[in-house]
């Protein structure tokens, strides 16, 4: 008795049918469960830039309190003799810049002396300093004060993926995949989030592709 090996050409065609099928399904599946790298990435920004802030605040010999009833926080932009770090002096409208890109994985220059913002669709440009996780922070150069404001609060940008593709905010117009956040602070070293689609980025424990659109 003859018996027959291999498949029918008809075989074939259903079988290469069946598997194209099943990767048409599964193939939107994949792509959501890719990591949202903007989002890990401003995680991690959010989480750092609270850290260094908190350190810097409560830092007695950067930001001395003037006593217990007049807290300056970030305010306190006088030049005091332990405000030396790696050898440098920091005071004024840049001390805060200073001592914040000291305590950074810094590649390449820092630039405390230009007051910058980044342009809506337009390539980041050098910040403030660039980390060497690629990521470009626009530092505030300020004294905290505005013109004695309480409540006055200033703003840390960053480039979460410095000179890919997207250079955009949450707010801004057809903004399908940001990758620019700001980040305000005020003298006392507390942090806002003030758009609703940076909050979710930063609320979502699920960080892949299909938490890209939040509006």
């Amino acid at each position: 008795m003859k018996i027959r090996q291999g498949f029918t050409l008809a075989e074939t065609l259903v079988t290469l049918a069946i598997i194209s099928f099943v990767a048409a399904v599964a193939m939107p599946a994949l792509f959501n469960t890719k990591p949202n790298q903007e989002m890990m990435m401003l995680k991690k920004v959010y989480y750092l830039t609270g850290r260094m802030v908190n350190e810097l605040v409560n830092d007695e010999d950067f930001y001395p309190d003037d006593d217990e009833e007049n807290k300056s926080g970030f305010s306190h932009v006088n030049t005091i003799p332990e405000a030396t770090y790696h050898g440098k002096e920091y005071k004024g409208d840049t001390k805060f810049c200073g001592l914040f890109a000291a305590r950074m994985n810094v590649k390449g220059d820092v630039d405390c002396t230009t007051k910058s913002k980044f342009t809506a669709g337009a390539a980041p440009g050098n910040g403030t300093f660039t980390t060497a996780d690629g990521v470009v922070w626009i530092l505030p150069i300020s004294d905290f004060s505005r013109g004695g404001a309480a409540d006055a609060k200033e703003s840390i940008y960053v480039d979460v993926n410095g000179d890919r593709p997207g250079n955009c905010f949450p707010t801004d117009a057809n903004c399908k995949l940001p990758d620019r956040f700001e980040i305000k602070l005020d003298r006392w070293g507390k942090l806002y989030i003030e758009d609703e689609v940076t909050r979710k980025y930063l609320s979502n424990t699920n960080v892949t592709k299909q938490y890209i659109d939040l509006k």
